[in-house]
């Protein structure tokens, strides 16, 4: 099985997505996308069964991935599993420079500053746990912009 985690507007990914999709089922590998999935509390349990269950986790990044919390809450599981379950992540650039992503240059600046904005309001115990899945966030897009992979 194979997770593909990702977030886009842009139309051009998607065609490239059902043909990647339709090549990876003709030859056995089933596929599924964050996107089609419901994302309540059972959806998220079975989102983080998949992710175990799936040998290949693909991340497509993209200019809006870092404007997503749940992207970035998944790759932070996808992580998890990496380590715990040894599976494959295979980071894939789609329309991104990969040391944008490790450095976290341009939209993912951008949107890590947002974040980091909200950790000024609201109460101080919410403050600290956005501060810390921030830090935990900025560590594991770097984390998987050293792995490699693909530039689209």
């Amino acid at each position: 099985m194979v997770l593909d985690n990702f977030l886009s507007k842009n139309n051009r990914l998607s065609v490239t997505d059902q043909n990647k999709t339709k090549t990876l089922s003709n030859v056995g590998i089933r596929t599924f996308k964050v996107d089609e999935l419901e994302i309540d509390e059972k959806g998220c349990k079975e989102l983080q069964k998949i992710i175990q269950e799936s040998r290949i986790l693909i991340v497509v990044f993209t200019k809006e991935y870092t404007s997503s919390e749940r992207c970035l809450d998944e790759l932070l599981f996808i992580l998890e599993s990496k380590r715990a379950f040894r599976r494959f992540v295979l980071p894939v650039f789609y329309d991104v420079d990969p040391s944008k992503v490790r450095k976290q240059k341009g939209s993912f600046e951008q949107d890590s500053l947002i974040y980091e904005e909200r950790c000024k309001s609201g109460t101080e115990g919410r403050r600290l746990e956005l501060l810390h899945k921030v830090k935990e966030w900025k560590a594991a897009l770097t984390e998987v912009a050293d792995l490699g992979g693909m530039v689209l």
